[in-house]
C-alpha cells in the first residue's frame, strides 16, 4: 500500500492513536483497525468487499475513517448507505462532527434525504393564498408551522417539534414526486429539496438510507450526484429492500382517494372547482365526471373479484401468493374483463384531464391538477405491469395483501432481485462495501452473496471478504437457557404453554425484558393470557402496536421498568446498554412464512433451479435473523444478560444445529418452567 493516508489510518486508530487520545471513550481495537485497512485496501484496488463483523467491533468509524482519507486523497465522493434512520442521524448528527472536530483534515458530508421531509413552496403559498380549502384541524396545522416556514433555512421537518397528531398533516404541504412543477414551479429557486440536492454536489461524504439509494438508482438518479464508491452499512437487509422497491402495486385506498378527490360528495372535489373557474368547459367536465364515476364502480368491481375468490379473517393482516390454480379459475377470468374495461375509462379519464390542462393551463402553478394527473397515470402504469406485462413471466410473483379481510393491494415483483440490483446499483461502481454483523451463516457468505447478485464477483477475484467475530466474551457475560418441556410449536396448547413461561421469567425480573415475536396473531394472543395472569403483579407490558409506535415504545421501555413484547422492528436495530435490558425471550425461531411474498419469491426461483428452497433460503434467513435477535442484549463489555428460547426445535430438530452453531452463544442450558425462576436469580445475584 503505497497510499501515504493507509498510515494515517493506523495513526488515527491504531494502539494509542489519536482517537484513543482524543475521545474519551474510544478503546483501540485491533478487528476495528483491521476492517479499516480493508475498507482502504477496496477503495484503493477498485474492489469489492463483504465485510461482517460482531457487534463491538467499532464498524463506523473504522470506515469512516477510511472514507474520509480516501476522499480526501482522490476528490471523489463517497456513498454511505444505512437501513435505519436512527444509524443514519447517528452518523449524520454524532460521529461524522465529532471526527469534524478532533480531524486535522478538513472534509464536507452531508446528508441526503427523501423529497418528503421538506415543505414545498409551492402548496404552501397555494395554501396561504386560499387557493385550497381546508378543514378545521388542517388550518390548526398550518397556522402551527407559520413562524417556523417563514424563518427556516432548510424547509426539513426535523426541525419542527409537533406532535405525531399534528405532523400526519405534513403531506398538504411537504414536496412529493407527482406534485412536483419542476422548472416550471414560480418557487423553484428557493426550493429546499433542490437546495439539498446541490449541497450534495460539494460534499465528500453523503449519508442515505436504503431506501432513498434504491429509490434514486431505479426511479430517476435526480437526487444523488455520480459516484464511483459506495458503503452499504446494515446490508443484511439490502436484498429485502431492493425486492420491495422493485415491486409495483395497485392500491384500491389510492385509487379510490385520487377519484374522490376529483368529484368529493357537497360540490368540493376538484373537477367542480374547475366548473365554477371555466364555464366554458362545463359541459366537457360534466362528461369527466361521468366517467370518473363509472370509474369508481370499476375499482370496486376489479377488488370485489379478490374478496369474493378469498375469505380471510377481518382481525388480522395477511398475503396470497397467486398461483396457477388461482390464473386458471373463473374468478381471475371475469378479473381480466373487469380489468379491460377499468384501464380502458382510465385512459379516457386521462386523456380528458390532460386536454383540459393544456387548454386553460392550468398546471403552470397548480400542483394539484399535476399530482392528480401524475397519480392516475402512474395508478394505470402499475395495473398495467402487474395484470399484463408481468402476469405471464416465470420470473415475477404476484400477491395479494389482505386489510380487515379484505384485498387492499395487489402487487407484483421479480424473483431474484440479486441481478436487478447489480443492474441498478453496482455494476458501475469502482468499489462497494458492504457490512453488517449478521452477513454469514456459520461464517460462510455464499447465502448473502447470492441474494445480492455478488456471487460472480468471487470468480474473478474481485470481492474480498472478512469475518471477525465480536469481542465480546459471550461465554461469561451470556447465558442462554432452552425450556424443554414447552411442546412444538405446532401443538394446540403451545401459546397456553409459553404464557406459563413468560409469567415465571417475568415474575423473576419484573422488567428489563424484551420478548419477540414471528406472528402478529400470535403476539395479541398471548398479550391477551398474560394480561390476565399478571394483572395483580404491578408489571408493565408495552405491547407493538397496542401500546405505541416504536420510538414512543423504546422510550418507555428506557425509563421504566417494562416487558417490551414485539415483532420484525425489534429484532435489529436495539441498542438497549446497560441494565435496560437483562433478558431477551426468543418465542419461536424466526422463520418466514412460506406465504410471506419474498419467501414465495425464493421458493418459486429454487422450484425452478430444480434445488431444495428451505435449506438454501428459509434456513440460512432463520439463522441470520436468530443471530440479529440475540445481538439485542450484549451491547458493551459492561453488559450481561440472559436468552430464553422457548421452541424446542433448537434442539430437536437437524436444522436448529445450523441455527444454533450461528449463535454468539454456544452453550446452551435446557430447564423446565419451573426451574426459570431459580435459574435466573442465581445468574443475577
Amino acid at each position: 500500500m503505497v497510499d501515504s493516508h493507509y498510515q494515517s489510518i493506523i495513526d488515527y486508530l491504531g494502539p494509542n492513536g489519536f482517537l484513543e487520545n482524543k475521545l474519551k471513550n474510544f478503546t483501540y481495537r485491533e478487528e476495528q483497525l483491521q476492517l479499516s485497512e480493508e475498507v482502504y485496501k477496496a477503495f484503493f484496488n477498485n474492489e469489492f468487499l463483504a465485510a461482517e463483523v460482531g457487534t463491538g467491533v467499532g464498524k463506523t468509524y473504522a470506515y469512516l475513517i477510511s472514507a474520509i482519507f480516501w476522499s480526501i486523497e482522490t476528490g471523489q465522493k463517497v456513498i454511505i448507505s444505512t437501513k435505519t434512520k436512527a444509524l443514519q442521524q447517528q452518523i449524520n448528527d454524532r460521529d461524522l462532527p465529532l471526527l469534524k472536530k478532533v480531524m486535522a483534515e478538513s472534509f464536507v458530508y452531508a446528508e441526503a434525504k427523501g423529497r418528503e421531509n421538506y415543505i414545498c413552496w409551492n402548496k404552501y403559498m397555494r395554501i396561504l393564498s386560499g387557493k385550497k380549502s381546508l378543514n378545521i384541524e388542517e388550518e390548526k396545522f398550518i397556522t402551527s408551522i407559520l413562524k417556523w416556514a417563514e424563518k427556516t433555512k432548510t424547509g426539513d421537518r426535523k426541525e419542527l417539534s409537533l406532535t405525531s397528531n399534528e405532523m400526519s398533516r405534513w403531506y398538504l404541504v411537504s414536496a412529493d414526486r407527482k406534485s412536483c412543477l419542476k422548472e416550471k414551479c414560480f418557487y423553484h429557486e428557493k426550493c429546499f429539496r433542490l437546495k439539498m440536492i446541490k449541497h450534495l454536489e460539494k460534499a465528500d461524504l453523503i449519508i442515505v438510507n436504503h431506501a432513498l439509494l434504491l429509490s434514486d438508482a431505479i426511479v430517476d438518479n435526480s437526487i444523488l450526484p455520480e459516484y464511483k464508491h459506495l458503503i452499504i452499512d446494515e446490508a443484511h437487509t439490502f436484498d429485502r429492500e431492493s425486492f420491495d422497491k422493485l415491486s409495483v402495486t395497485l392500491s384500491i385506498t389510492e385509487t379510490l382517494d385520487i377519484l374522490n378527490s376529483l368529484i368529493s360528495s357537497k360540490n368540493s372535489g376538484y373537477l367542480f372547482y374547475l366548473k365554477n373557474q371555466f364555464p366554458a368547459f362545463s359541459s366537457q367536465i360534466t362528461h369527466l365526471i361521468i366517467s370518473i364515476e363509472r370509474q369508481l364502480e370499476y375499482t370496486e368491481a376489479l377488488f370485489n373479484c379478490f374478496n369474493q375468490a378469498f375469505n380471510y379473517e377481518k382481525t388480522y393482516s395477511y398475503n396470497h401468493v397467486l398461483n396457477n390454480n388461482d390464473y386458471d379459475s373463473e374468478w381471475f377470468t371475469e378479473l381480466i374483463d373487469v380489468y379491460l374495461e377499468w384501464q380502458h375509462n382510465l385512459n379516457s379519464i386521462i386523456n380528458e384531464l390532460i386536454n383540459i390542462n393544456e387548454q386553460t393551463n392550468l398546471s403552470d402553478g397548480d400542483n394539484d391538477l399535476t399530482y392528480m394527473l401524475n397519480a392516475l397515470i402512474e395508478i394505470g402504469d402499475n395495473a398495467f405491469i402487474i395484470l399484463e406485462e408481468n402476469l405471464n413471466k416465470e420470473d415475477t410473483i404476484h400477491w395479494l395483501n389482505f386489510n380487515n379481510g379484505n384485498v387492499c393491494e395487489l402487487c407484483s415483483s421479480i424473483i431474484n432481485v440479486g441481478n436487478k440490483i447489480k443492474e441498478y446499483v453496482f455494476k458501475d461502481l469502482d468499489s462497494l462495501i458492504m457490512l453488517s454483523a449478521t452477513l454469514t451463516v456459520n461464517g460462510d457468505f455464499n447465502y448473502f452473496l447470492k441474494k445480492n447478485g455478488l456471487l460472480e464477483y468471487t470468480d474473478c477475484q474481485r470481492i474480498n471478504l472478512f469475518l471477525k467475530e465480536s469481542p465480546f466474551n459471550y461465554d461469561k457475560q451470556a447465558k442462554m437457557l432452552l425450556v424443554e418441556d414447552i411442546p412444538d410449536p405446532s401443538s394446540p396448547i403451545f401459546e397456553s404453554e409459553v404464557v406459563l413461561a413468560l409469567e415465571e421469567t417475568i415474575k423473576s425480573l419484573k422488567g428489563n425484558i424484551l420478548v419477540l415475536f414471528t406472528s402478529r396473531k400470535q403476539l395479541y394472543e398471548v398479550t391477551l393470557q398474560l394480561r390476565k395472569k399478571l394483572k395483580n403483579d404491578n408489571v408493565t407490558l408495552l405491547v407493538q402496536h397496542e401500546d405505541g409506535e416504536f420510538k414512543t415504545l423504546i422510550d418507555k421501555f428506557t425509563n421504566t421498568r417494562s416487558v417490551l413484547m414485539g415483532l420484525d422492528t425489534y429484532w435489529e436495530g436495539l441498542d438497549l446498554k446497560g441494565d435496560i435490558l437483562k433478558c431477551l425471550i426468543i418465542v419461536k425461531l424466526p422463520f418466514r412464512s412460506p406465504s410471506e411474498p419474498y419467501s414465495s419469491s425464493w421458493e418459486k426461483y429454487y422450484i425452478k433451479e430444480q434445488k431444495n428452497s428451505f435449506l438454501n433460503y428459509m434456513l440460512p434467513d432463520a439463522a441470520i435473523k436468530f443471530k440479529q435477535g440475540i445481538g439485542r442484549l450484549i451491547r458493551s463489555e459492561n453488559d450481561d444478560g440472559i436468552v430464553v428460547v422457548l421452541d424446542t426445535r433448537l434442539i430437536t430438530k437437524n436444522y436448529g444445529k445450523v441455527i444454533k452453531d450461528n449463535s454468539p452463544i454456544k452453550s446452551i442450558e435446557k430447564i423446565s418452567k419451573q426451574q426459570i425462576q431459580d435459574v435466573i436469580n442465581h445468574w443475577f445475584k
